[in-house]
């Protein structure tokens, strides 16, 4: 009786360090970054490209920080206005 609880407690041990072996050496991707700051992302690169005269590109950037963020519309309007000067 006393040989089977024993192998019943090393069998249990032995499953549970596996486990918690496995499951400590897989990762999660962690996604930091917020529709808000993604969205000034797009802005900035379409900013960038409004500078560089790619209108085209511009416009797809500014569209995209639209979906992601549908308030940014007046920082887009502020960050693109000193480049049509």
């Amino acid at each position: 009786m006393k040989k089977n609880f024993l192998k019943n407690i090393i069998i249990i041990s032995v499953i549970l360090l596996m486990v918690i072996g496995m499951t400590s050496c897989t990762t999660v991707p962690v996604n930091n970054t917020s529709n808000k700051e993604k969205s000034r992302m797009h802005v900035d690169l379409g900013t960038a490209y409004l500078k560089s005269g790619q209108y085209s590109s511009a416009l797809r950037e500014f569209i995209s920080a639209e979906k992601l963020n549908p308030g940014i519309l007046k920082y887009i309007i502020i960050s693109a206005y000193p480049t049509m000067e």
